[in-house]
């Protein structure tokens, strides 16, 4: 038997990996299903009651123009930001809340 490199030692082991999970068709597992006895891929979880889903948001740096970051971000229809602030003044803290 010869030495195999590591390259193909992965090769050939992703392939039995494949064809042992689906028994042999080359076809990946759906989610909770089982096979050979052993559940392979975990369901999703079900989706929490009472809780809203995240709004998707962006994070920016606003520079010292916090009212052309503010309008980017309502020119691409996003709902929230998160502001990177490389320094902070009371006329910046003013400006932001407008």
């Amino acid at each position: 038997m010869k030495n195999k490199t590591r390259r193909e030692f992965l090769k050939t082991s992703a392939a039995a990996m494949t064809v042992g999970w689906a028994g042999g068709t080359g076809a990946m597992p759906a989610a909770g299903e089982t096979v050979g006895g052993g559940q392979l891929r975990p369901s999703p979880p079900p989706a929490s009651p009472g809780y809203p889903p995240f709004a998707l948001g962006i994070i920016l740096g606003i520079g010292h123009n916090p009212e052309a970051a503010i309008r980017e971000v309502r020119d691409l229809g996003m709902p929230t930001c998160q502001l990177q602030i490389g320094y902070l003044d009371d006329n910046l803290v003013e400006r932001l809340g407008e």
